[in-house]
């Protein structure tokens, strides 16, 4: 409709990413849930090459990213599946927190978690259950040497994690990680991570991208009002949240950003609107 009326478009190839269940996604597209903050210490998220490819606490809309990023010499998206791997203490934890899902509660077990003894076991059902997602995702399998790189993926955090220092994605290092982790235990000093078990049973989530809702669209000016491709307001014509170009860019500024964009710059368009001549502007 903006553009039938010759509005400029902007921020098109942006949205508010977030991750999300891939299971859950494949059997309704409009998802209810995402992993606002994904729960646990021992806790990481690898590609099917076994990498780590993102600090896995990092804002929902920043994980979100990661799984469109395009590898250019393979042709493929790496990151189109990531796995969610945890071992046993975030599984059985009893410690409250309203972003534990979609790790399940002690006892119970949902589809949608992956389990077994050793690395070895849980690639091997990790790729049964790709399989029948089939071209959901894209024919996704895990890579030939997935389980030895894992297994160094693993002993790497655990390496960052009794140090404290998370040397490839800063996990724990801003104020909104370490406020919304769980007390850290065994006196590590980065209450975002914690060694995964070396004896426990592994689990897995599969997780891909997915989007809370659109970033693009009419692009406004300091009062709210739409801009033809000449960036000449068009009349009358006002907009602001997430139905217009957002003033985020690519960026999450932090919780409450879409609503807080919304508030912000509908009563400033608000303000304009009505104190202009209601006969003038007729």
């Amino acid at each position: 409709m903006a553009s039938h009326i010759g509005a400029q478009l902007g921020n098109m190839s942006h949205a508010w990413w977030d991750q999300v269940v891939l299971e859950l996604s494949h059997r309704l597209t409009e998802t209810i849930d995402d992993l606002y903050s994904p729960f646990g210490d021992s806790m990481l998220m690898v590609n099917r090459f076994g990498r780590r490819v993102v600090n896995e606490k990092a804002p929902y809309n920043e994980r979100g990213q990661v799984h469109l990023i395009w590898d250019s010499q393979r042709l493929e998206y790496p990151n189109r599946v990531l796995l969610m791997l945890f071992d046993d203490h975030v599984i059985n934890g009893t410690a409250h927190s309203p972003f534990r899902w979609p790790v399940p509660q002690p006892g119970e077990r949902p589809d949608y978690v992956i389990s077994a003894p050793t690395l070895l076991d849980l690639s091997v059902r990790i790729n049964e259950r790709l399989s029948r997602l089939g071209a959901f995702v894209g024919g996704v399998q895990l890579d030939e040497h997935f389980v030895e790189t894992v297994h160094d993926s693993v002993l790497r955090l655990n390496e960052f994690a009794t140090c404290g220092v998370d040397g490839d994605f800063a996990r724990g290092e801003t104020a909104i990680e370490q406020r919304w982790a769980l007390a850290a235990r065994n006196g590590v000093p980065n209450p975002t991570m914690h060694p995964l078990s070396p004896t426990d049973p592994y689990h897995c989530i599969l997780l891909g991208g997915g989007a809370l809702d659109t970033k693009g669209g009419p692009v406004t000016d300091a009062a709210g009002r739409f801009l033809d491709e000449e960036d000449r307001v068009i009349p009358r014509l006002y907009g602001a949240g997430n139905c217009v170009s957002s003033r985020a860019g690519q960026a999450y500024w932090g919780a409450g950003g879409t609503l807080g964009l919304a508030f912000t710059f509908g009563a400033i368009a608000g303000t304009h609107a009505a104190s202009l001549d209601p006969i003038a502007a007729a």
